[in-house]
């Protein structure tokens, strides 16, 4: 997930720095420049995001929580086996 997340949010920042740089008539090399440095930047931020939203949906899987606070886990699993039976 954090290689995802790094690898979108650092292509979005160069896409953003590289049409900036033009419609502000900047030389070709400096609006490259600033976009590269701007998607090092955003890699390096989009891998730490990445990181903890894939740490956080460790723990809640390994916790077991459920996805609605108001219902239990139990519940949900029964719920899902009730309509399984329906379907037969």
């Amino acid at each position: 997930m954090r290689n995802k997340v790094a690898s979108a949010i650092a292509l979005l920042a160069f896409a953003i720095m590289a049409a900036l740089g033009a419609l502000r008539g900047m030389k070709l090399e400096a609006a490259v420049t600033c976009a590269f440095v701007a998607a090092m930047v955003m890699a390096v931020v989009g891998y730490i995001a990445g990181f903890i939203a894939e740490k956080a949906v460790e723990e809640a899987v390994d916790r077991k929580e459920p996805l609605r606070p108001g219902i239990s886990v139990q519940l949900s699993q029964e719920g899902t086996g009730a309509r399984e039976e329906e379907r037969k």
